[in-house]
């Protein structure tokens, strides 16, 4: 008997002997959605597509005699990884970057990463899942990004603003005159279109 997973790939050769050493017949029913039998190679293949249980019958005719034999063959669901949100995200050119994505996997598969549409600037290392870099181009960037193990995939997506860092601005201050030994007093107004303290 078979158990398998959802996407697994399959590929398996039928061993089958004859006493006699008489040409055989042989063939097969009731595979999993997604497999395919190629009677002359008595090779099993495909990737399996559908969860459930088959039952499968292996038929074998050498001329004279038929023999059968059943095989149960289990088709677990794949689930996908589970990933950690990631936030919409806002920084600005020159801004030094680095976040962890974080994925798990119920069965425990090994889990690598993927992304697109990232800022210029910033990479992706798509076994630890490290993003990290320097922005270097403002835009709004949509960002897709991928947790996969060998059978599925999580994804989502996000909003990224890279922005130009903006000057303060000190606002316009009348001429002053005075005298010396004046004492002078005076508030500077300045504004800073990023909000920096």
């Amino acid at each position: 008997n078979q158990t398998h997973r959802s996407g697994e790939t399959i590929s398996t050769t039928l061993l089958i002997t004859d006493a006699e050493e008489d040409p055989l017949s042989v063939s097969v029913s009731g595979l999993p959605d997604g497999l395919s039998f190629n009677a002359e190679t008595l090779l099993i293949s495909g990737t399996l597509t559908s969860a459930g249980t088959y039952t499968v019958i292996v038929t074998v005719d050498d001329g004279y005699d038929t023999a059968e034999h059943q095989i149960t063959w289990t088709v677990n669901e794949s689930s996908a990884p589970s990933f950690r949100a990631v936030a919409n995200q806002r920084h600005r050119v020159t801004d030094t970057f680095s976040l962890q994505l974080s994925a798990t996997d119920n069965e425990g598969d090994p889990i690598s990463y993927g992304a697109t549409g990232l800022p210029p600037g910033i990479t992706l290392d798509v076994s630890t899942g490290l993003l990290s870099g320097t922005f270097t181009e403002a835009g709004t960037y949509a960002v897709t990004l991928t947790a996969s193990d060998a059978f599925s995939s999580a994804t989502q997506t996000l909003t990224w603003i890279v922005t130009v860092n903006q000057l303060p601005i000190v606002d316009s201050t009348a001429d002053q005159t005075g005298r010396v030994t004046d004492a002078v007093e005076f508030v500077l107004s300045v504004t800073d279109g990023d909000s920096d303290p």
